[in-house]
């Protein structure tokens, strides 16, 4: 990877993804355009949570790079498993993105092979879906649409991510880390928790779980599953970079 004193991009999401990468970061600060600047290990870093969703991914990604100009971008973060053979805390080294539009470009070989190098992680197609896949008969249609007949993941900005990486001609890879498993059933109302931009509201699933009490229990599973899996990519985030990126 060319110009070393160009730090490298890391984007999530969410703020529990953020925070996890954030807690291995030495002397955080904020920037004028409040993204987070620091140093991972010996490696110059920058950081922000770009918000879920394909739009909010999008123009996350787009100001990050156009501020900074990384000189390698990692999109980091939790994902569903669509096929069996991945389960909960798999860490996923994308081999291709699709969405429902296309495939984007290609992660980056170089990147890709050094985070496949590393103990505990495998290769998987990541599918961008355009908000939650919250059912088993849900997973396995978008899994066949993809026409991938290998072990696969879906999340909601990884697409987004690296169009916009590819766009600007900065090399990219893809990490992610499942949260839930292929037959797991999560509340089917977060499909209907949507904004304009196609980000999950928060405040809407939490007026629905009051509703559906049941519920509660799931979204508590989820939150701990999320807050356990980020820490554990971002340990493995932190020993990609101190390998040298």
């Amino acid at each position: 990877m060319s110009g070393p004193d160009r730090p490298v991009a890391i984007v999530t999401a969410i703020p529990e993804e953020l925070d996890a990468i954030l807690s291995r970061t030495r002397d955080v600060r904020r920037d004028p355009y409040r993204f987070f600047v620091g140093r991972l290990g010996a490696t110059a870093v920058v950081l922000a949570a770009t918000g879920d969703g394909l739009r909010r991914a999008a123009r996350g990604a787009a100001a990050l790079c156009d501020v900074h100009r990384p000189r390698a971008f990692v999109g980091m973060g939790v994902a569903g498993a669509l096929t069996d053979e991945l389960t909960p805390f798999d860490i996923l080294v994308a081999r291709r993105v699709i969405d429902a539009s296309s495939e984007a470009p290609a992660p980056d070989g170089e990147l890709s092979a050094r985070a496949l190098a590393l103990p505990g992680s495998r290769e998987a197609a990541l599918v961008t879906a355009r908000g939650p896949v919250v059912s088993r008969g849900a997973r396995e249609a978008l899994a066949a649409s993809s026409g991938e007949t290998g072990p696969a993941a879906v999340d909601m900005e990884s697409a987004a991510w690296a169009r916009e990486a590819s766009d600007r001609r900065i090399p990219y890879a893809i990490l992610r880390v499942i949260s839930d498993g292929a037959a797991d059933e999560l509340p089917g109302y977060l499909s209907e928790c949507m904004d304009s931009n196609g980000s999950i509201r928060r405040s809407s699933v939490a007026l629905r779980a009051l509703t559906q009490p049941g519920s509660i229990r799931s979204l508590l599973k989820m939150r701990s599953r999320v807050r356990e899996a980020s820490a554990r990519l971002a340990a493995f985030v932190e020993h990609l970079l101190a390998k040298g990126v």
